[in-house]
């Protein structure tokens, strides 16, 4: 039975969380139906992901630095601009922990930590990992938090595996060998990748741990659910085939109970990333686990953190307040060339420097000038 007013369609992708190989491809409720647009493969419409790229704007942030698991976030009014976003209900919770922000989809604390990322630069990264066609959709700017930013479920599902898959993308294939993505660079750290599935992990209603991020466009014409399993990444997809809008569909209400049924009935295992939480640790971080970084003087003076620095060849200049001090680029040491880096290829860096007592990470975007 339909308890919506107007017709309601749905699709589901099942894909091998290590190899991207698809196991399940559900585009249509029923081809036949003409009410519901039957013939469309959903998989591949764009339709606004509502709160699921949150995650990725968190991992993100916990990659560049600008998060830590226990990063305290604000949830209270918000204004850039000429953009009021609220809350999906309205209301603000104030100082809330990272996990807690996750948890409940709070769409203020979301924004904010975009607005730090720089929502250009986040939404290149999707970009380079959604593939063909990306660059044909307008920049959603801040919006992109909360489901300004149109994805097919085909795309999102790439995303989430980039998340489930150490932080690598891979691609997406059908048993006929047929390739749908086109990046293998790595975007974030295995440990960064780690520690949001952590974050996303929770003890359901059921008793049953899950990861799974759900998220509801802003008039509820689509509804989501992404679920990662031990072997296997579940995308769900409910919504309007005219982008019609409703009053009630929502990812928690509906799109997720119908993931818990998919994943029951195929028996799939729950996905235990809290086994690894704070395990791995990079050498760099290890060194002044029990340094009062606050007591510490200021290290580095140029670059500024958050910079966005346009460069003729990849080499950044840095200085530093001492010159004792010894240099790291993305945690591995480096040696400097005339007061200066060498770095690999554009986009996020950290830059630390370390002296016998302290340490100091900046996080800095490069381009290279003239490049398209």
């Amino acid at each position: 039975m339909n308890f919506f007013p107007v017709p309601i369609n749905g699709a589901v992708l099942i894909a091998e969380r290590k190899t991207g190989i698809l196991r399940a491809y559900v585009g249509s409720r029923d081809y036949n139906e003409e009410k519901r647009s039957g013939s469309v493969n959903f998989l591949t419409s764009l339709r606004s992901p509502g709160s699921t790229l949150k995650p990725w704007i968190y991992v993100s942030a916990l990659d560049r630095g600008i998060l830590n698991p226990n990063s305290i976030l604000d949830d209270s009014e918000f204004q850039s601009g000429g953009y009021t976003p609220s809350n999906f209900n309205a209301h603000y919770k104030r100082d809330l922990k990272l996990k807690d922000a996750l948890l409940t989809s709070r769409n203020i604390p979301a924004i904010e930590v975009l607005e730090k990322l720089n929502p250009q630069s986040v939404e290149a990264d999707i970009r380079s990992v959604i593939g063909k066609n990306a660059t044909q959709r307008p920049e959603a700017g801040l919006s992109l938090a909360v489901g300004g930013f149109y994805l097919s479920p085909e795309e999102l599902a790439k995303l989430y595996l980039v998340i489930g898959n150490e932080g690598t993308p891979i691609n997406l294939k059908f048993l006929d060998g047929e390739n749908r993505s086109a990046t293998h660079e790595s975007k974030f750290s295995s440990s960064t990748t780690n520690t949001l599935l952590v974050l996303l992990s929770k003890i359901n209603s059921l008793g049953d741990l899950e990861i799974v991020k759900t998220g509801t466009a802003a008039h509820r014409q689509d509804a989501w659910a992404v679920m990662l399993t031990k072997d296997h990444l579940l995308v769900v997809w409910l919504g309007t085939p005219q982008n019609q809008s409703t009053t009630s569909l929502t990812g928690a209400g509906a799109a997720l109970p119908l993931a818990r049924e998919i994943r029951a009935a195929l028996d799939l295992k729950e996905f235990r990333a809290t086994e690894k939480l704070g395990r791995e640790r990079s050498t760099l971080a290890s060194r002044f686990e029990n340094v009062n970084q606050a007591a510490c003087k200021k290290l580095i003076v140029y670059p500024e953190d958050q910079a966005w620095l346009r460069s003729e060849d990849l080499e950044i200049a840095v200085r530093g307040k001492s010159n004792s001090i010894e240099w790291f680029v993305n945690g591995e040491t480096t040696k400097l060339n005339k007061d200066s880096v060498r770095l690999e290829e554009e986009g996020f860096h950290k830059i630390t420097a370390s002296t016998s007592e302290c340490e100091e990470t900046v996080s800095i975007f490069v381009e290279v000038k003239g490049r398209p």
